[in-house]
């Protein structure tokens, strides 16, 4: 069975962020958000995909090489959710296939169900999600008297679905007829699962990804005289200098911690990062050979590639703002390749 993956959108929530960088090659605790579907199919035996993508194909192909599938990208041309399904759909072959959204973070064990119940002799199977979860990018359904209908519920669409390859114009409408035909299979998943649309969505992430893993410290990893690590991930290639202290957290490959520095509550230093000696790093994400300045504190804060925050820039946090019907706290969303000067206090929610 093929899968369509859709990963064309314009992550609206993420902007500025998103001007530079495809939403779903996001990189989180060492992988790339798009990765978390195409491994979970792979591992259930999905073992071809079709992507779409938009102008920023390079940056989902370079992920998709490094993931070893059978993959063709289609470019998308038609306007919306729909339109990237149809264009996609043109390469898809077979009966069924498998509809997932690029930009979900769940384990293997939540595509695992969707291939179980498709044995079950239906045409398609839905996966459904607690509304809390999917609410406002998926919209909510109801299922009453073995047929699932649109409307206010507990329950949210799961966000990857097997349906038969027939074209149509509205999904939720679609799924809805195939329900009132007897042709579908659901199954509600409760564990861990993430929509990523806003910043906020990846710090949530770093916590649900660490949480309960354990120390895992790379047999390269240097470190130094002192150091403390707790329930973290360390990769090969990482320098922790000496008496910095790592909580909860992950720091890749070839990354760097100072002197004294302190990295805690479910942060993710990605690959070839580094924060200066003194630095405070907390329920953050530090991307990909980004640079956090000596005495620097930073909390729930997403920091871009290749961006620089300067020695003692202070990131406030507080008051948060609702997201998906919860309050959520923010301190900084920094963008690919941006720079904040020395000694610069960030208010809450600031975007650059």
């Amino acid at each position: 069975m093929q899968a369509l993956l859709l990963s064309a959108g314009r992550g609206e929530g993420l902007l500025p962020y998103t001007l530079h960088v495809q939403k779903e090659a996001i990189r989180i605790t060492g992988r790339a958000v798009i990765s978390f579907p195409v491994l979970g199919l792979k591992a259930v035996g999905v073992n071809e995909f079709v992507v779409v993508v938009n102008e920023r194909a390079s940056q989902i192909e370079e992920v998709l090489e490094e993931l070893d599938v059978s993959y063709e990208t289609v470019t998308q041309t038609s306007p919306g959710l729909i339109g990237a399904i149809k264009d996609g759909l043109r390469k898809v072959s077979g009966d069924r296939y498998v509809l997932a959204f690029g930009d979900i973070v769940a384990p293997t064990e939540f595509y695992r169900g969707l291939m179980d119940n498709s044995t079950y002799g239906k045409e398609a199977v839905i996966s459904m999600v607690p509304v809390s979860k999917g609410e406002q990018t998926y919209g909510t359904m109801t299922f009453e008297g073995g047929q699932i209908k649109i409307g206010k519920s507990s329950l949210a669409l799961g966000g990857a679905y097997i349906l038969p390859r027939v074209e149509f114009d509205d999904l939720y409408a679609f799924i809805e007829q195939l329900s009132r035909e007897g042709k579908v299979s659901f199954f509600v998943w409760s564990g861990m699962w993430l929509d990523i649309g806003y910043p906020e969505d990846l710090i949530m992430a770093i916590r649900e990804l660490l949480e309960g893993r354990g120390s895992v410290i790379g047999k390269e990893a240097k470190l130094k005289q002192g150091v403390v690590v707790e329930n973290s991930v360390i990769e090969d290639g990482a320098t922790i200098e000496n008496y910095a202290v790592i909580k909860n957290s992950y720091v890749g490959r070839d990354a760097y911690v100072g002197d004294f520095a302190l990295v805690r509550s479910f942060s993710s230093l990605e690959e070839g990062s580094s924060a200066g000696a003194y630095a405070e790093i907390a329920h953050s994400l530090i991307g990909r050979r980004a640079k956090v300045g000596s005495k620097a504190y930073l909390s729930y804060t997403v920091v871009g590639d290749n961006a620089d925050v300067g020695s003692a820039v202070i990131t406030i946090s507080y008051p948060g703002r609702p997201v998906r019907g919860k309050e959520a706290k923010l301190g900084a969303l920094i963008s690919p390749g941006q720079r904040v000067e020395h000694g610069r206090i960030l208010q809450a929610g600031f975007r650059a």
